[in-house]
């Protein structure tokens, strides 16, 4: 997997497939993702074999504290070790560069594949956010510090 600037294309892309099924996440307004979560030189995307698997990111909460956010289609399950080492890579990568001493995602408290995941990227449990979503759902609040 080769990683290339995001482009606002590439969630359009992501986000008209599979993991935009309201199985996994509610629908996103990908107009709206894109404007107010994808921050220039804090976001990613991942390609392989010329084709768009995944984009990654990191949304600036306050100084030194951030949310981290990925978007990955269906082709990240026949390259799981390679997306997992180059997503692990970039969010180690994006908090030197840019001074994050912290960097924390939310996680659907019923998706154990992704908690498994998030886990593997180095992030920990710090505990289950009520009603965070905007269906109501719980969900886990994973963090990474250095």
């Amino acid at each position: 997997m080769i990683i290339v600037d995001f482009k606002s294309d590439h969630a359009k892309e992501i986000l008209g497939g599979s993991v935009n099924d309201e199985k996994i996440r509610p629908p996103i307004e990908v107009s709206q993702f894109v404007e107010n979560m994808v921050v220039k030189n804090l976001a990613f995307t991942g390609v392989q074999d010329g084709k768009i698997i995944a984009c990654g990111g990191i949304y600036p909460i306050w100084d030194g504290v951030g949310d981290a956010w990925f978007l990955g289609t269906s082709m990240i399950f026949d390259h799981p070790t390679k997306v997992t080492k180059t997503v692990k890579k970039y969010l180690i990568e994006l908090m030197n560069l840019n001074s994050f001493h912290r960097v924390q995602a939310y996680v659907r408290h019923d998706w154990e594949d992704a908690q498994r995941w998030i886990k593997v990227l180095g992030m920990q449990v710090e505990g289950v956010v009520r009603k965070y979503s905007p269906d109501g759902r719980d969900h886990i609040l994973f963090s990474r510090v250095i």
